[in-house]
């Protein structure tokens, strides 16, 4: 009798062990699904940011082309009008001289 006492001493002690580990293990567990879902959070946040980011410098990008464009034209016009000035004064002056002469 002494010995089945001993024997359901050492189960009982090694089945409350096991489920105390179990228990642990289950407690961990639910710490790394908690530290998973945070870190999930975290990159999907993360990724909203750069996307908006992304879509600030392509928005910026294109901005700038299109005040590119613009001097660029602006520029051609005001060249076209400053040649257009230069030769009627260059006949302006070649009348002058044809005049003068």
């Amino acid at each position: 009798q002494k010995m089945t006492q001993q024997y359901s001493q050492q189960v009982s002690s090694a089945l409350q062990q096991w489920e105390t580990e179990a228990q642990r293990a289950e407690e961990q567990e639910e710490k790394l699904n908690n530290l998973f879902r945070q870190q999930q959070k975290i990159l999907q946040q993360a990724r909203v940011v750069q996307n908006q980011k992304l879509k600030t410098v392509r928005e910026l990008y294109e901005q700038f082309i299109k005040n590119m464009e613009d001097m660029e034209k602006s520029h051609d016009s005001f060249l076209q009008g400053a040649q257009q000035e230069l030769r009627k004064e260059m006949a302006t002056l070649q009348k002058k001289i044809l005049m003068d002469t």
